[in-house]
């Protein structure tokens, strides 16, 4: 599929309404990229499908929790910027779902939907259509002369892709997109910015989902930092705390997209015993 093709047919998002008093402010669009493969429905702990420790059911659970931590942060920088940040949250498998259109933070509902897994993980589709739905969110609001942040995505994900693997067509498309986008040779060229979160399953070199190529076994967590290389990649442990952790860490990063256009910001860190960074 051409990169027009594709960019057509990502839907046009609807157009945000933001109070006159908050249209000055800089608004901060962040994409939660979820992959709801079929693999994600699988307990690997009891070796059933949708047993209680199946990535799906954590995955549901934390962002439930990030939903209503952005609807009513505790006192801090996330709340003094709370009515500046947009979401949105896609889930992907062999189609594309947009489970929740861009929707300031204050104006989020208090449940969220659970993702159903569905079957194949098509991450490469998945990151472009994403990358385009968060553009045209970017271009609806600097059309109105409403200034925009660099849009993020945080992408949460079980395995390898299943539409594409290093090489091909899809795969030289995608990286090239990314490295354009994390462009480290002039920080002032780039446009957005793919934060990956790999589950345990993912990060399995003794999964049944793992990559072979050239007689090489990848895993999720390997296949995602060749992807986008130079972009953020963390590791979850197979353990509720890690899930629990996320949290955390989504509060962190979504905080440092906050503070970052401020002049001599620092980046906030980020600490757990149960997720690793790469």
């Amino acid at each position: 599929m051409s990169t027009l093709l594709r960019s057509l047919n990502t839907p046009e998002p609807p157009q945000i309404t933001i109070p006159e008093a908050v249209t000055r402010k800089t608004r901060f669009p962040i994409v939660i990229l979820v992959d709801a493969s079929a693999s994600t429905n699988f307990d690997a702990i009891q070796q059933s499908e949708g047993g209680p420790n199946a990535d799906i059911h954590r995955i549901n659970s934390a962002l439930s929790k990030l939903v209503n931590l952005l609807r009513t942060p505790p006192p801090g920088p996330l709340l003094d910027n709370r009515d500046a940040i947009d979401v949105c949250i896609i889930s992907y498998s062999s189609d594309m779902r947009v489970e929740l259109p861009w929707t300031p933070a204050p104006d989020l509902q208090s449940m969220f939907p659970p993702i159903v897994p569905r079957n194949a993980t098509d991450t490469g589709e998945a990151i472009l259509y994403s990358i385009d739905y968060a553009l045209k969110h970017y271009r609806n609001l600097t059309g109105r002369n409403i200034s925009c942040g660099m849009p993020h995505i945080f992408h949460i994900t079980d395995g390898v892709p299943t539409d594409m693997h290093p090489g091909s067509p899809l795969w030289v498309e995608v990286q090239s997109m990314l490295g354009r986008m994390a462009s480290t040779t002039n920080p002032e060229k780039r446009y957005l910015a793919l934060k990956n979160i790999v589950t345990a399953n993912g990060c399995d070199p003794n999964a049944p989902g793992v990559m072979e190529v050239n007689g090489q076994r990848l895993t999720g967590l390997e296949v995602m930092k060749q992807l986008a290389a130079g972009s953020h990649t963390y590791e979850l442990a197979n353990t509720e705390d890690a899930f629990h952790d996320l949290i955390g860490l989504f509060t962190v990063l979504i905080t440092n997209v906050t503070q970052l256009l401020r002049p001599g910001a620092a980046e906030q860190q980020f600490s757990s015993d149960n997720i690793e960074e790469h």
